[in-house]
């Protein structure tokens, strides 16, 4: 049995807490903050569970995020996004809390394994992909505030049975009307986070950048951090086969300066309806996209009750203007614009944009939130130090340029909190590191968690000791 709860002993546990209000079946799928069960409701009805790992947690952001995604679900209704069940929290005996999130469980498969297993989507399946997750987005913009997921990606896009799309993982969601409390968070997933997503700073654009993103996996069958980058543009072209008006279409959707992206996600479907040709491919769901239009009205309902209210009590995106079209030519010609507002400071030089840019799709990209908010050394240099994990990865240990880094970073001048999990690799093997880290009153990161997995072995980089997975 692991810290996780992923047992089935563990499961006998959770179902003697929950004493009837849900069954848990199985394990769907686990982060770096939560396990997600298949439940079943009193009634027979299947949901998804969500716990969060209040062990895993070193700051109140997560349960903050977590606290977020019920918020954000208890607001939407929409075909394409599972309904929300309800939040709570219960004793655990010990005089400590856990916390849940309930909602439809959605049956399929995620695009993320899809591609795994060797899945190529056309350009017609991609497009009718796309103006689905784009009509979506549509609903999502349209509310009052606007929603952004903030981490769009193959992974988090379920495929029912019938071919229809599901959105899913509403973690990372922000609205434009978020409080500004004078730190930044970094949420989301490496290759499809534009620059100014990793400068804390979402608007509605953003999402569609992780929506091109994610055209090109599924074209490619390559993950986005694979591709070469030329003058801080994703240089997809080479990895896919599409027709050019598709590909301007993308180039629109990824141009790195926010300003030369497609302003909103209608702005963005009209493009794509502009080009003709069929959007509705999508097996047996016909005029799915006019379903869609037809029930993008909001359910109002009542807000949700704090989780953290009595654990703890706890201390605006900007919108910009952007061109219909963005041609390769103009988006690639361009030199990225340092931001106004907070955090405009952090960018400093045109220079310090390119670095950014080079960093994110770069072999260093899994070190970009630690260089920014300063404690690469910290986490990175016990990793690099440790004899067991040389002798398991090799001596020349770095952080793999494939694969998905995930994870948030909040920082304020008196403190701060980091917690990603990323691939990392050497010449004798391949592992995924997962750390903790925190920065206190004086400024200083200290490094408070870091399990390094390869294989059946979890090495704990920080004492240099190893244990056996069961």
């Amino acid at each position: 049995m692991n810290d996780m709860g992923l047992s089935s002993t563990s499961i006998a546990e959770l179902n003697r807490l929950l004493a009837g209000r849900y069954r848990v079946e199985r394990v769907l799928g686990e982060g770096a903050h939560g396990v997600t069960y298949l439940a079943t409701t009193a009634d027979g009805r299947q949901v998804a569970l969500k716990e969060l790992a209040v062990a895993r947690v070193e700051s109140w952001k997560a349960i903050e995020l977590f606290e977020r995604e019920g918020q954000a679900l208890q607001a939407l209704s929409h075909p394409a996004i599972p309904a929300y069940e309800e939040a709570f929290h219960l004793d655990d005996g010990w005089g400590g809390e856990r916390f849940f999130l309930a909602q439809a469980y959605v049956e399929g498969r995620d695009l993320g394994s899809e591609v795994e297993r060797g899945r190529r989507w056309t350009e017609a399946q991609v497009k009718a992909l796309v103006a689905e997750l784009l009509e979506v987005l549509v609903y999502m913009q349209a509310l009052s505030p606007p929603m952004i997921h903030r981490d769009i990606k193959p992974t988090n896009l379920m495929e029912r049975p019938d071919k229809s799309l599901a959105l899913i993982d509403f973690g990372a969601v922000q609205t434009l009307a978020a409080e500004d409390t004078g730190g930044s968070t970094i949420v989301g997933t490496t290759g499809y986070m534009p620059v100014e997503q990793l400068m804390g700073r979402a608007v509605p654009a953003t999402d569609l950048y992780a929506v091109g993103a994610t055209a090109v996996h599924l074209l490619s069958g390559r993950h986005p951090a694979e591709l070469p980058v030329r003058r801080m543009t994703l240089d997809f072209r080479g990895a896919i086969n599409v027709s050019e008006s598709f590909a301007r279409f993308l180039d629109g959707m990824l141009a790195p300066d926010v300003d030369d992206r497609y302003r909103t996600a209608r702005e963005a479907l009209e493009a794509l309806e502009a080009m003709g040709g069929p959007l509705t491919l999508r097996g047996a769901r016909g005029s799915m996209l006019k379903v869609l239009q037809a029930r993008r009205e909001v359910v109002a309902r009542p807000a949700l009750q704090s989780l953290s209210s009595r654990a703890a009590s706890r201390s605006k995106g900007r919108g910009v203007r952007q061109p219909v079209g963005a041609m390769a030519s103009a988006s690639r010609g361009k030199v990225a614009k340092s931001g106004g507002g907070k955090g405009g400071a952090m960018f400093g030089s045109i220079f310090f944009v390119a670095i950014v840019t080079s960093l994110v799709f770069g072999t260093n990209c899994g070190r970009f939130a630690a260089k920014m908010s300063g404690y690469e050394e910290v986490v990175f240099g016990p990793l690099q130090s440790c004899g067991l994990v040389e002798e398991a990865l090799g001596e020349d240990v770095g952080i793999a340029m494939v694969g998905c880094q995930t994870g948030t970073t909040q920082t304020s001048p008196g403190s701060g909190s980091a917690a990603w999990q990323m691939p990392v690799s050497g010449s004798k093997g391949r592992g995924s590191y997962g750390f903790t880290a925190t920065k206190g009153s004086d400024g200083q990161w200290e490094l408070r968690g870091g399990l390094l997995k390869v294989e059946d072995r979890v090495i704990n980089v920080i004492q240099c000791t190893e244990s056996k997975l069961p």
